[in-house]
């Protein structure tokens, strides 16, 4: 196995770290695992695109290998070492998200995977389905960036920057970006444009199926519920909306 520095970031955007990545660090030791590991944590800054660019920022200031951002609402296990282990540019495991909708007297859930692949990936309108049964690494064109690991090589790719020309004087090398649509909804996450990108320069995507590593989510459903009480109000045009 190489030795190599591998830089941790844990963005926060809610000036909390999961307690997994101290859990994570003392594996590291524990295990011997023959890497060096630095770990950082950036809280409280403008959005995911601005903080991954700023853990960008960092990695590119040290002698470090690889990134690995872990966000503060992911549970990692010491079993997330093995993506170290996948010959990949970027590499990620499988990451369950909640996802919910709400029906007239229902509310409902399901897990969605932070993965993708396309039938076309200059287009991605039509995602093609990924077998997670397996096991293994597969390869795909996208991974959510909550538990992600990227070699240095295409961090200082220059194709991967954006033009920085209309960026503010404390604003980091944009290599991330969130898009939006005009109306403001929207269009695509920066995690999702990132490993296009890379994909289309020749980088290698791949998601581990045989790892999991979970969100720490939670759905409020009482909150849920008054939200839809204060809108359904609004459209009725009834002036008693409740506040949310």
């Amino acid at each position: 196995m190489p030795s190599e520095h591998v830089l941790i970031v844990v963005p926060s955007l809610t000036h909390t770290v999961s307690a997994a990545v101290m859990h994570l660090a003392a594996a590291s030791q524990r295990f011997n695992i023959p890497r060096r590991f630095t770990v950082r944590t950036l809280a409280g800054l403008k959005g995911y695109d601005f903080v991954r660019n700023c853990a960008v920022q960092s990695f590119m200031a040290g002698d470090y290998d690889r990134l690995w951002m872990i966000d503060d609402d992911i549970m990692p296990t010491e079993d997330v070492f093995a993506l170290l282990d996948v010959d990949a540019d970027i590499v990620a495991p499988l990451m369950p998200t909640l996802k919910w909708d709400m029906g007239e007297n229902t509310f409902n859930f399901h897990v969605a995977y932070a993965a993708g692949r396309y039938s076309d990936i200059n287009d991605l309108s039509t995602a093609v389905d990924i077998d997670i049964s397996g096991g293994g690494v597969v390869d795909v064109d996208m991974v959510g960036t909550g538990c992600t690991i990227i070699r240095r090589e295409v961090l200082e790719d220059p194709r991967m920057c954006y033009d920085a020309s209309d960026l503010e004087d404390d604003e980091p090398r944009p290599i991330f970006r969130y898009h939006r649509k005009s109306n403001g909804a929207h269009k695509r996450g920066e995690d999702e444009d990132f490993c296009v990108r890379a994909k289309l320069l020749g980088y290698s995507v791949k998601l581990h199926t045989g790892i999991e590593t979970g969100h720490r989510d939670q759905i409020d459903i009482a909150h849920v519920m008054k939200m839809r009480r204060h809108y359904e109000a609004l459209a009725s045009h009834n002036p008693v909306a409740e506040a949310i």
